[in-house]
């Protein structure tokens, strides 16, 4: 859905700083499927009862960001984000 909706808004025709025919992760895809998807295993997720989701949203791109893609339960700490995201705020 995400990228048809980037075709449907001329996104491509906007972003001035990506060379489409030259970036090897764009080379032979139609604009329609330039994204790659990966199924994460083991991924932490919100408790039952639980309205955390917000955190859990702001902490993946956090981590995919710093180049951290195995972002296993163990690794995450939902509390600690708690504090620090509350503090951000």
């Amino acid at each position: 859905m995400i990228p048809l909706f980037l075709v449907a808004t001329n996104f491509y025709q906007k972003i001035s700083d990506i060379d489409w025919h030259w970036e090897a992760a764009y080379i032979n895809k139609s604009l329609s499927e330039p994204l790659e998807y990966v199924v994460l295993k083991d991924t932490p997720q919100q408790g039952p009862q639980s309205n955390d989701c917000g955190m859990f949203v702001c902490a993946f791109p956090e981590y995919v960001s710093h180049g951290i893609f195995d972002i296993s339960s163990t690794l995450f700490g939902d509390v600690n984000h708690r504090l620090r995201y509350g503090a951000l705020l």
